[in-house]
């Protein structure tokens, strides 16, 4: 799990320096261990980041599925305001 949020930590960093290629590979490597010890709150900001990603590369309907999949994840762990978030 540490590990998980180290690599989602080094795919904010990224992120805000501007590789975003670099960062949704540290975010797809934390997914897969996040996912696998059950981080579902970490998982749905994981998805929301990738969202995030695929619309600065100009892929809009990419994003809309990484929503998508935020908001029924956090509908299911009952996360409102994670719900909601994922609209915007």
């Amino acid at each position: 799990m540490g590990v998980g949020l180290a690599l989602l930590g080094l795919g904010e960093a990224e992120y805000y320096r501007g590789d975003r290629t670099l960062s949704a590979t540290h975010y797809r490597a934390a997914n897969a261990i996040l996912s696998a010890s059950g981080r579902q709150h970490d998982v749905a900001q994981l998805l929301w980041a990738l969202g995030y990603i695929e619309l600065d590369e100009g892929r809009p309907g990419a994003a809309r599925k990484f929503f998508d999949e935020k908001r029924a994840l956090c509908r299911a762990i009952r996360d409102r305001p994670g719900e909601a978030n994922a609209e915007n």
